[in-house]
């Protein structure tokens, strides 16, 4: 009795609609569009496609509620124009009356939105991600190199970052930890009854030591018109530079950079930017963007190596992870290198050299040396591109008669990384013997990041795929030849994850800029990441 009454109202209901939005189709047509979805309604079929309407006209996909799906971050019904249809005004959304349109939702589109469809969120707008942003460059939060093995090194600026980060999460109303060694991490518990996999959001609260960081000015260029821009007194950063390369592809965007005097910090205040962002929106959300459990890490000393040192594995171990912290507009870095540190140390003994074979002279600057001029010069990073790895000792100290000899190991694939392990030691046994009065002492000899593709979960691909499509975004896949805040967490043992571009440009110079209109992109891109990653299966 119950299905009959509820077929009866929903019925009269539906004729009503008709008659309201669809009178250019006679009284038949409507009649029989009218019995078809009620039919659906009560039967809760997923997908209908209206009778009695000429294919060109409107084609439907509704779910057991009878709405046409809305994109939970547009807002708006999906529709697409169509050429030759002439549909009558009234499509059920005010955004589309009046309008000549096609509807077309794919058919499975219930089925993968119920969730999320229907809701409306407040997105955060560019504006305010670029307030944000301003705020976040303005605090000097450079990291420092420390010559001392196994130190985490912090500044003070750092310190400031996380604070500042930790008061904005609880203004926002989000569960946040700050640790003693300035990392910050956002819990957003899951609001879905699902088991669904724990997604990973992470970047980087320093900015790299290799360019000036002091008295940052950042300058706000609207509408960039594809010229030469004049940073300070005389100081240019000029299209046909290494540096401004991509000014030609950004005609109309809104870019930020410095005075020219010292770099920005976009690499990864962007990052920063894009995720506080991301949790605004979640959090403003609520219930209405269905999402399992998200994890947040703000990283101290990434651009000294140290990302993953002091990382609370209780805090943060999601099943899987997406990094902020990557270049320009459109890659998304799927592989990167893996980074060995070596540290070996060249203890010398002091004799007079013209009686050194008596005294048993111990040369450290020679052992030294003879260990740098030993890399095969193929394996040297000026001779090597692409995916080829590389052996760069790079920096030698001394303290009085000991040398030490600090060297960077680069490759993404394992069997090259076994090759380049072999050759060290092959060199290091050869420096025993040929100097056998110098003491060859490993200081350190540790893994600092790891290739992400690895381990990382296996759906991260199509998932980054999927998300960058819906928004409308185009992107490429990319091996890069250095590391990001997740490839330091795989050297861990955590999940790896792919790094999405975030606007930034010409890094670690004071030539360094960012695209406003970029960062926004990768925002939404991550908004649909979420939604997407919901529909996994734990």
């Amino acid at each position: 009795m119950k299905t009959n009454n509820r077929r009866k109202i929903l019925y009269i209901l539906s004729a009503f609609g008709m008659m309201l939005f669809f009178p250019a189709l006679s009284s038949g047509q409507q009649s029989k569009i009218v019995k078809e979805l009620v039919r659906g309604i009560t039967v809760k079929t997923p997908s209908i496609v209206a009778k009695g309407i000429p294919k060109e006209y409107l084609k439907l996909s509704l779910g057991a509620s009878g709405r046409i799906p809305v994109s939970p971050i547009t807002d708006r019904v999906q529709y697409s124009r169509s050429r030759t249809s002439k549909i009558p005004s009234g499509i059920l959304d005010t955004a589309a009356i009046r309008e000549s349109v096609r509807i077309h939702v794919d058919p499975g589109m219930y089925e993968r939105s119920k969730e999320t469809r229907n809701i409306k969120i407040r997105r955060t707008t560019p504006e305010e991600m670029l307030a944000r942003f301003l705020k976040y460059v303005n605090i000097e939060s450079q990291s420092q190199e420390s010559d001392i093995a196994g130190e985490f090194p912090m500044t003070e600026g750092q310190i400031e970052m996380a604070q500042f980060l930790e008061k904005e999460a609880q203004v926002l109303g989000a569960e946040v930890y700050r640790s003693e060694d300035a990392y910050v991490y956002i819990n957003i518990p899951s609001n879905t009854r699902e088991k669904v996999p724990t997604l990973g959001i992470s970047c980087h609260l320093d900015f790299t030591p290799e360019a000036p960081g002091k008295g940052i000015i950042p300058i706000v260029r609207r509408n960039y018109q594809g010229d030469d821009i004049l940073l300070g007194d005389n100081r240019y950063l000029r299209v046909d530079s290494p540096e401004g390369a991509d000014l030609k592809y950004l005609n109309g965007k809104t870019l930020i950079h410095t005075d020219g005097t010292t770099l920005l910090g976009g690499d990864d205040k962007n990052g920063c930017t894009i995720v506080m962002s991301l949790v605004e929106t979640l959090l403003r959300a609520g219930n209405k963007m269905k999402h399992g459990e998200i994890q947040v890490v703000f990283c101290p000393n990434e651009d000294v190596g140290l990302a993953a040192e002091r990382i609370d594995t209780t805090r943060f171990n999601p099943d899987i992870l997406f990094d902020l912290d990557g270049e320009g507009a459109s890659e998304v870095l799927a592989e990167n290198f893996t980074a060995r540190s070596l540290v070996v140390k060249f203890v010398g003994r002091y004799a007079h050299p013209g009686t050194a074979k008596q005294q048993q002279l111990g040369d450290a600057l020679a052992a030294a040396s003879s260990f740098v001029a030993a890399v095969p010069l193929k394996y040297r990073p000026e001779n090597t591109e692409g995916r080829e790895g590389y052996i760069h000792p790079w920096k030698v100290s001394s303290e009085g008669n000991d040398y030490t000899v600090h060297s960077r190991i680069r490759y993404f694939d394992k069997e090259e990384g076994e090759e380049f392990a072999r050759i060290l030691a092959d060199n290091i046994e050869k420096m025993k013997q040929n100097f056998p009065h110098v003491k060859v002492e490993i200081v350190q000899d540790i893994l600092q990041y790891e290739n992400v593709a690895y381990n990382m979960h296996p759906e991260s691909h199509t998932i980054i795929e999927n998300a960058a499509k819906n928004a409308g975004v185009k992107i490429e896949f990319v091996s890069v030849r250095g590391g990001t805040t997740a490839s330091m967490f795989t050297a861990k043992g955590l999940r790896g994850g792919m790094c999405l571009f975030t606007g930034q440009h010409a890094i670690h110079s004071v030539h360094e800029y960012s695209v406003l209109e970029e960062m926004y992109d990768s925002y939404r891109i991550m908004l649909q990441v979420v939604s997407l990653v919901a529909r996994l299966k734990g």
